[in-house]
């Protein structure tokens, strides 16, 4: 933890605004604090003992008051499939670290790598939809979608894959997720709707990808319930490991809830700027804090990835001689070479 921190950080400490964080500093909230130009700045140290207390109990994750409140201790826990496979959840509750990025890549790498691969969108903002080139109306127009998938009993898996890159399907999403996600929580078996139709699912894919939306709702429980592997993108920000241990009190609490072993969870850096002091700094915090579960490689800044994205391609087929291509490459062998994860003691 900084000894000094910015009102932003203390924000992203606390969940609150900026703005807020500001006028406490002008109300003498936070005593010792103080201004550089137009900014504040407030020493760790200076935090008052209620704020230390409200900080820890904002770091509960949102999907704890959703698992309490919809998973009742005796949940009647969906039969397992007699299938083998690997099914990968792409999950962080802060946005833009690349989960997307992250989870049409690595799906691309394994199947130039020869695996048949998925694809789930469980995102209302549908990026991985629009990452493989698909067009949001003609796909609404179907409704061929996970939004269908999950809101009718009826409607299985393999008729909303849609082909997306070689043998890379996608299940794509459109905005009414967002309703189907609320629709959800009313549900017995709303946190393991997923699980039960990919139970269900006799398609050839060996390597099943969930992109989760940035948040710890409804639909990333369902992620996490069907996951046997959780990765966690992250950007070398401030409090980056802090939202990593966030996520995996929520991993452990679920399986708890749900009587089920739980998943491995890897951590990966993306948007590496190896000439910042800050981004080694975390990355040597990451590694000392997580061990093995930080990947050992590192996906670096690269604009030629947000290219490629914006012109629905995954960046083998955009770009396949730059650095991003080499780096989801090496993380999909790495990652590969570990076989099906095992659940973690």
């Amino acid at each position: 933890m900084p000894r000094i921190l910015t009102a932003e950080q203390v924000a992203e400490l606390l969940g609150m605004r900026p703005t807020t964080i500001r006028l406490w500093c002008s109300q003498n909230r936070f005593p010792g604090a103080f201004k550089i130009g137009r900014e504040w700045r407030i020493p760790y140290e200076s935090l008052p003992q209620e704020i230390r207390k409200y900080a820890d109990e904002a770091a509960a994750p949102e999907a704890q008051v959703v698992a309490e409140a919809h998973i009742p201790a005796a949940f009647p826990i969906a039969p397992e499939s007699g299938r083998r496979r690997r099914v990968t959840a792409v999950a962080c509750q802060k946005g833009g670290v690349g989960k997307t990025t992250t989870a049409v890549n690595l799906a691309a790498a394994g199947s130039i790598l020869g695996q048949r691969t998925l694809v789930i969108d469980l995102d209302h903002q549908c990026h991985a939809t629009v990452a493989f080139g698909l067009d949001l109306e003609e796909v609404a127009e179907s409704n061929r979608t996970i939004d269908r998938v999950l809101r009718d009993d009826n409607f299985p898996i393999a008729r909303a894959v849609w082909p997306a890159w070689q043998s890379a399907d996608v299940v794509p999403a459109t905005v009414e997720l967002a309703v189907v996600e609320t629709e959800l929580l009313t549900r017995m078996m709303g946190p393991v709707e997923l699980k039960r139709k990919l139970d269900e699912y006799e398609g050839e894919q060996q390597w099943i990808f969930v992109d989760c939306p940035p948040s710890l709702g409804m639909l990333t429980l369902n992620a996490l319930a069907v996951a046997d592997e959780i990765l966690v993108p992250v950007e070398p920000t401030f409090l980056a490991t802090h939202g990593v241990t966030r996520l995996l009190a929520t991993v452990n609490m679920l399986c708890k809830r749900l009587r089920t072993p739980p998943p491995v969870v890897r951590t990966v850096l993306t948007r590496f700027d190896q000439r910042t002091r800050e981004a080694n700094r975390i990355l040597e915090e990451l590694r000392e804090a997580l061990g093995h579960r930080v990947t050992d490689q590192i996906i670096h800044v690269n604009v030629t990835l947000s290219q490629a994205q914006a012109a629905g391609k995954p960046i083998f087929d955009y770009d396949p001689n730059c650095r991003g291509a080499e780096e989801y490459m090496a993380l999909a062998r790495e990652l590969l070479s570990d076989g099906i994860p095992q659940e973690e003691g």
